[in-house]
């Protein structure tokens, strides 16, 4: 199916008449795709299955009860690419009159509300202030699923600060002789345990941007039912002026690491991002304006997705911050906190006069 087929799609009836196409070249009867959804399914617990049965199937046909989770899922079953089926959906939202849970806004922009930024719905005059009204309370009950609903949220996310290819820089308001021998594993939980904050040593007034932390996040579903990664947010928690002081440890190196990559810019208010790759890149690659990101993206058991997150500063601001990660799995949505353990991260920059270690240092 080309992505022009679906910008066209007039109303639900023509889309079902495109996915009735995709079954067709894929070779899958409504039978056959009824057998394929419950193999996929199979092992999970009822509340999250989908139930594409052969009856719903042959509805979504007539562009009758199409949902999110129900074409989400065929379209997959059909072997749609996941970049695909991300237009799947945004045709289904167009032409259904539902909220538009899909981010189509520019690249590289960055809202509060990431799911619902750029969106449009249009909605007859008496019926306005009711939709108002429930789009009110549903971002604040999405934002509550996130906080008070944790089994809701349909993935999983390993947050690290030790990127592989990025040598760390920390320090640590104590003595060195406070600090206990760093691990050969498990450096990163022994740095949050002794309060080591990332550093760089560039100074502020170089003219050059200074790359002071860097999270790596591994986003991964909980089932083959496909979510929706919708947007990215930076939430900055304090800023303290003036350079960081106290005892500096550098040295932790490793091989590359490769996935999507986003530098976000902390001195902006808000903070945005200013450059990314959609395509899997180096932390440190190059050319990583060709091709910027661009929500949403899809992430199942089967299909993860390696987010490389670096931050910037061109101040001598200490930064703490969380990241926000939207989602939608078609029935609910949300945005997932992204800290360490309750505690923010924490970026700044190094006095120059800072006397510098290594860990083999610490004995």
């Amino acid at each position: 199916m080309t992505d022009e087929q679906l910008e066209q799609v007039q109303d639900l009836e023509h889309l079902g008449a495109l996915l009735r196409q995709a079954m067709d070249r894929a070779v899958l009867s409504i039978r056959r795709l009824e057998s394929a959804a419950e193999a996929s399914e199979r092992g999970l617990p009822p509340e999250v299955r989908v139930k594409l049965t052969r009856t719903k199937i042959g509805d979504m046909l007539k562009g009758r009860s199409i949902t999110d989770p129900h074409l989400r899922l065929a379209v997959k079953l059909c072997g749609v690419p996941e970049a695909q089926i991300a237009k799947w959906l945004r045709a289904y939202y167009r032409v259904s009159g539902q909220p538009v849970l899909v981010d189509d806004g520019p690249p590289g922009k960055v809202g509060k509300w990431g799911f619902l930024r750029k969106t449009r719905v249009q909605v007859g005059l008496a019926l306005f202030s009711v939709v108002a009204v429930a789009a009110v309370y549903g971002v604040f009950a999405w934002h509550r699923t996130t906080n008070d609903s944790a089994s809701k949220i349909p993935f999983t996310v390993q947050a690290s600060t030790v990127v592989h290819g990025w040598c760390t820089t920390l320090v640590f308001d104590k003595m060195l002789s406070e600090l206990s021998p760093p691990p050969t594993v498990g450096y990163e939980q022994w740095a949050w345990d002794h309060d080591g904050i990332e550093a760089t040593r560039g100074l502020p007034d170089s003219g050059s941007v200074n790359k002071a932390g860097r999270v790596q996040l591994s986003l991964r579903g909980t089932s083959a039912v496909p979510v929706t990664i919708t947007g990215l947010d930076v939430e900055i928690v304090e800023r303290k002026p003036g350079p960081l002081r106290g005892i500096v440890v550098s040295g932790l190196c490793g091989s590359e690491t490769v996935g999507r990559l986003a530098e976000i810019d902390l001195d902006a208010h808000p903070p945005k991002i200013v450059r990314s790759n959609a395509d899997p890149t180096q932390i440190w690659g190059q050319d990583t304006d060709t091709k910027p990101l661009k929500f949403p993206y899809l992430i199942s058991a089967t299909d993860p997705e390696l987010l490389l997150v670096v931050v910037e500063l061109n101040n001598s601001d200490t930064v703490s911050y969380r990241l926000h990660v939207g989602w939608t799995d078609g029935v609910h949505a949300g945005t997932q906190v992204i800290d360490h353990g309750g505690k923010p991260f924490r970026v700044g920059f190094v006095d120059v006069k800072n006397q510098g270690y290594y860990p083999s240092d610490i004995k």
